[in-house]
Protein backbone atom coordinates (compact mmCIF):
# COMPACT_ATOMS: atom_id res chain seq x y z
CA UNK A 1 0.00 0.00 0.00
CA UNK A 2 1.28 3.72 -1.18
CA UNK A 3 1.84 6.12 1.73
CA UNK A 4 2.01 8.79 -1.00
CA UNK A 5 -0.43 11.69 -0.15
CA UNK A 6 -1.89 14.85 -1.91
CA UNK A 7 -0.38 17.85 -0.52
CA UNK A 8 -2.37 21.59 -1.32
CA UNK A 9 -0.42 24.33 -3.04
CA UNK A 10 -0.25 26.32 0.47
CA UNK A 11 1.69 23.02 1.89
CA UNK A 12 3.95 22.77 -1.40
CA UNK A 13 4.99 26.68 -1.02
CA UNK A 14 5.25 26.27 2.59
CA UNK A 15 8.00 23.26 1.99
CA UNK A 16 9.75 25.61 -0.83
CA UNK A 17 12.88 27.61 -0.73
CA UNK A 18 13.00 31.01 -2.10
CA UNK A 19 16.29 31.21 -3.61
CA UNK A 20 15.87 35.30 -4.87
CA UNK A 21 12.85 37.69 -4.82
CA UNK A 22 12.33 40.88 -5.98
CA UNK A 23 9.24 42.55 -5.27
CA UNK A 24 8.10 45.50 -7.54
CA UNK A 25 4.36 47.25 -7.59
CA UNK A 26 5.66 49.76 -10.29
CA UNK A 27 5.27 48.13 -13.76
CA UNK A 28 6.91 50.69 -15.90
CA UNK A 29 9.84 49.29 -17.90
CA UNK A 30 12.23 51.24 -16.34
CA UNK A 31 11.26 50.93 -12.90
CA UNK A 32 11.24 47.20 -13.39
CA UNK A 33 14.85 46.77 -14.55
CA UNK A 34 15.93 48.70 -12.10
CA UNK A 35 14.66 46.93 -9.42
CA UNK A 36 16.32 43.90 -11.31
CA UNK A 37 19.61 44.87 -11.75
CA UNK A 38 19.52 46.21 -8.00
CA UNK A 39 18.94 42.09 -7.29
CA UNK A 40 21.42 41.05 -9.39
CA UNK A 41 24.12 43.70 -7.44
CA UNK A 42 23.50 42.13 -4.05
CA UNK A 43 23.82 39.16 -5.47
CA UNK A 44 26.43 36.26 -5.50
CA UNK A 45 27.38 34.71 -8.61
CA UNK A 46 24.56 34.26 -10.99
CA UNK A 47 24.45 30.87 -13.44
CA UNK A 48 21.16 31.99 -14.88
CA UNK A 49 18.53 34.76 -14.49
CA UNK A 50 14.81 34.41 -15.35
CA UNK A 51 12.11 36.25 -14.77
CA UNK A 52 8.18 34.92 -12.72
CA UNK A 53 4.86 36.99 -13.29
CA UNK A 54 1.93 35.88 -12.13
CA UNK A 55 -1.71 37.27 -10.39
CA UNK A 56 -2.20 39.57 -13.66
CA UNK A 57 -5.57 38.46 -14.15
CA UNK A 58 -5.59 40.00 -17.38
CA UNK A 59 -8.68 40.62 -19.12
CA UNK A 60 -10.24 42.25 -22.45
CA UNK A 61 -13.35 41.31 -21.88
CA UNK A 62 -15.99 44.28 -20.17
CA UNK A 63 -16.78 43.19 -15.95
CA UNK A 64 -17.71 45.10 -13.00
CA UNK A 65 -14.89 43.42 -11.23
CA UNK A 66 -12.19 45.89 -9.27
CA UNK A 67 -10.32 48.32 -10.44
CA UNK A 68 -6.38 46.65 -10.23
CA UNK A 69 -8.48 43.95 -12.44
CA UNK A 70 -9.26 44.25 -15.85
CA UNK A 71 -7.31 45.39 -19.46
CA UNK A 72 -3.25 44.91 -18.33
CA UNK A 73 -1.34 44.98 -21.62
CA UNK A 74 0.77 47.58 -21.25
CA UNK A 75 1.63 45.92 -18.05
CA UNK A 76 2.18 42.40 -19.46
CA UNK A 77 4.68 44.06 -22.62
CA UNK A 78 6.50 46.70 -19.77
CA UNK A 79 7.45 43.43 -17.50
CA UNK A 80 8.74 41.84 -20.70
CA UNK A 81 10.63 44.40 -21.99
CA UNK A 82 12.21 44.75 -18.92
CA UNK A 83 12.92 40.97 -18.61
CA UNK A 84 15.18 41.34 -21.86
CA UNK A 85 16.88 44.58 -20.66
CA UNK A 86 17.87 42.20 -17.24
CA UNK A 87 19.07 39.44 -19.67
CA UNK A 88 16.93 36.59 -18.90
CA UNK A 89 17.28 34.00 -20.18
CA UNK A 90 13.21 32.62 -20.27
CA UNK A 91 10.21 33.47 -18.28
CA UNK A 92 7.73 31.75 -16.44
CA UNK A 93 3.56 33.18 -16.00
CA UNK A 94 2.69 31.28 -13.12
CA UNK A 95 -0.93 31.52 -12.78
CA UNK A 96 -4.27 33.78 -12.60
CA UNK A 97 -2.72 35.39 -15.83
CA UNK A 98 -6.36 35.77 -17.01
CA UNK A 99 -9.47 36.51 -14.53
CA UNK A 100 -11.94 34.41 -17.16
CA UNK A 101 -12.38 31.67 -14.06
CA UNK A 102 -14.86 33.13 -12.03
CA UNK A 103 -16.21 36.26 -9.92
CA UNK A 104 -15.58 35.50 -6.37
CA UNK A 105 -18.12 31.96 -5.93
CA UNK A 106 -19.90 32.87 -9.14
CA UNK A 107 -19.59 30.67 -12.19
CA UNK A 108 -17.89 32.06 -15.02
CA UNK A 109 -20.36 33.97 -17.33
CA UNK A 110 -18.02 34.29 -20.14
CA UNK A 111 -18.50 32.98 -23.39
CA UNK A 112 -15.71 30.06 -24.48
CA UNK A 113 -14.76 32.85 -27.63
CA UNK A 114 -13.99 35.30 -25.23
CA UNK A 115 -12.36 32.88 -22.53
CA UNK A 116 -10.15 31.81 -25.49
CA UNK A 117 -9.13 35.24 -26.52
CA UNK A 118 -7.91 36.48 -23.21
CA UNK A 119 -5.73 33.52 -23.66
CA UNK A 120 -4.19 34.31 -26.74
CA UNK A 121 -4.34 38.00 -26.29
CA UNK A 122 -1.99 37.25 -22.68
CA UNK A 123 0.67 34.88 -24.84
CA UNK A 124 0.81 37.61 -27.93
CA UNK A 125 1.85 39.69 -25.43
CA UNK A 126 4.26 38.43 -24.06
CA UNK A 127 5.93 37.64 -27.22
CA UNK A 128 7.51 41.00 -26.59
CA UNK A 129 10.21 38.90 -24.31
CA UNK A 130 12.49 37.77 -26.46
CA UNK A 131 12.99 34.35 -24.95
CA UNK A 132 11.04 31.15 -24.15
CA UNK A 133 8.09 31.53 -22.10
CA UNK A 134 6.36 28.63 -19.77
CA UNK A 135 2.89 28.57 -18.56
CA UNK A 136 1.87 27.48 -15.26
CA UNK A 137 -1.69 26.94 -14.17
CA UNK A 138 -3.90 28.84 -12.06
CA UNK A 139 -7.20 28.31 -10.48
CA UNK A 140 -8.56 31.28 -12.92
CA UNK A 141 -7.63 29.33 -16.19
CA UNK A 142 -8.76 25.66 -14.55
CA UNK A 143 -12.06 26.87 -13.47
CA UNK A 144 -12.68 28.99 -17.07
CA UNK A 145 -14.61 27.73 -20.49
CA UNK A 146 -12.62 24.93 -21.54
CA UNK A 147 -10.56 22.64 -19.96
CA UNK A 148 -6.77 21.84 -19.72
CA UNK A 149 -6.61 20.39 -22.72
CA UNK A 150 -8.00 23.32 -24.14
CA UNK A 151 -5.65 25.73 -22.27
CA UNK A 152 -2.69 23.09 -23.44
CA UNK A 153 -3.56 23.75 -27.44
CA UNK A 154 -3.23 27.36 -26.81
CA UNK A 155 0.28 27.73 -24.18
CA UNK A 156 1.77 24.91 -26.05
CA UNK A 157 4.19 23.57 -23.26
CA UNK A 158 7.54 21.63 -24.44
CA UNK A 159 7.10 19.16 -27.21
CA UNK A 160 9.79 16.86 -24.89
CA UNK A 161 7.68 16.60 -21.63
CA UNK A 162 8.71 13.34 -20.23
CA UNK A 163 6.04 13.42 -17.57
CA UNK A 164 2.36 11.95 -17.02
CA UNK A 165 -0.01 13.54 -16.54
CA UNK A 166 1.10 16.04 -19.47
CA UNK A 167 0.46 19.48 -17.47
CA UNK A 168 3.92 18.00 -15.56
CA UNK A 169 6.78 19.31 -17.55
CA UNK A 170 10.64 19.94 -17.45
CA UNK A 171 12.62 21.95 -19.18
CA UNK A 172 16.65 22.36 -18.95
CA UNK A 173 19.80 24.42 -18.80
CA UNK A 174 22.65 21.89 -19.46
CA UNK A 175 25.01 24.75 -19.17
CA UNK A 176 24.13 25.35 -15.79
CA UNK A 177 23.58 22.28 -14.87
CA UNK A 178 20.21 23.09 -14.32
CA UNK A 179 16.97 21.29 -14.25
CA UNK A 180 13.40 23.13 -13.64
CA UNK A 181 10.70 21.31 -12.88
CA UNK A 182 6.87 22.71 -13.44
CA UNK A 183 4.28 20.96 -11.71
CA UNK A 184 0.07 21.42 -11.46
CA UNK A 185 -2.02 22.05 -8.39
CA UNK A 186 -5.28 22.28 -9.83
CA UNK A 187 -6.27 19.01 -9.06
CA UNK A 188 -9.25 17.78 -6.99
CA UNK A 189 -8.22 15.47 -3.42
CA UNK A 190 -9.54 12.79 -5.28
CA UNK A 191 -6.67 12.86 -8.29
CA UNK A 192 -9.35 14.46 -10.84
CA UNK A 193 -8.36 17.69 -13.11
CA UNK A 194 -10.46 20.97 -11.42
CA UNK A 195 -13.55 21.14 -14.00
CA UNK A 196 -14.21 24.73 -15.96
CA UNK A 197 -16.34 26.46 -14.41
CA UNK A 198 -15.64 25.71 -10.99
CA UNK A 199 -17.16 28.01 -8.25
CA UNK A 200 -15.18 29.34 -5.38
CA UNK A 201 -11.56 29.54 -4.19
CA UNK A 202 -11.49 25.97 -4.03
CA UNK A 203 -8.22 24.26 -2.75
CA UNK A 204 -5.75 22.96 -5.16
CA UNK A 205 -4.28 19.79 -4.92
CA UNK A 206 -0.73 18.26 -6.05
CA UNK A 207 -1.76 14.39 -6.54
CA UNK A 208 1.63 12.11 -5.71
Amino acid sequence: MSNKTNINRRQFIKATVATGTASVTDFSSSALSQKLHHAERNSNEIKLKFGVINDVHHTTTKNNLEPDIGEHSEWIKASAEAMNGAGASFVVSNGDQIHEGYNGSIPSRYKETEFVRNLETYKENMKFFKGPSYYVLGNHECCGAIDKDGIRSIWHYPEDNQFIPENYFQFDYPEQKLRFIVLDSQYEPDGTDKKPFCEGYAEGYIPP
